[in-house]
């Protein structure tokens, strides 16, 4: 999906594109554990882009969020694909996994992130996540 980067302002309102469900063919190549204990990986596409999708601790987004046991199910099963559990070192993957991230899209400030997408596009939070067939590169 082609979003030009739009100008970043904290109480924008949510645009027509993050007003929707996507699912997202990847490879998650890397992650870490954030300061707000969030999963930040970093998946890439077959072009070669990367764009980060975000796996919140639910215990922190219950009281706002819709959907705090897609969150719980989707967090479980991303720890189940990966060799070890993320550290607030970021872990760059040797064999990237092959997997399908579902949940809305987010415009995110450009802030220097590992792996930001050019128009700072981000899948989060993932509400669904799933080891897909085929392979990376």
């Amino acid at each position: 999906m082609s979003i030009p980067t739009p100008p970043w302002r904290a109480r924008a309102p949510r645009r027509d594109a993050e007003r929707r469900v996507y699912a997202v063919d990847a490879c998650v190549v890397g992650f870490k554990l954030e300061n707000d204990s969030d999963f930040h990986v970093v998946i890439q596409g077959t072009s070669g882009e990367t764009m980060i999708v975000e796996f919140p601790d639910p215990a922190n987004w219950a009281p706002r969020s819709f959907a705090p046991g897609l969150m719980q199910q989707a967090r479980e099963t991303f720890q189940g694909l990966v060799p070890e559990q993320p550290t607030s070192s970021f872990r760059q993957l040797q064999d990237p996994i092959p997997v399908t991230v579902v949940g809305p899209l987010f415009l995110d400030k450009i802030h220097n992130q590992e792996g930001v997408a050019r128009n700072g596009a981000e899948i989060h939070p993932v509400l669904r996540v799933k080891r897909r067939a085929g392979g990376c590169g």
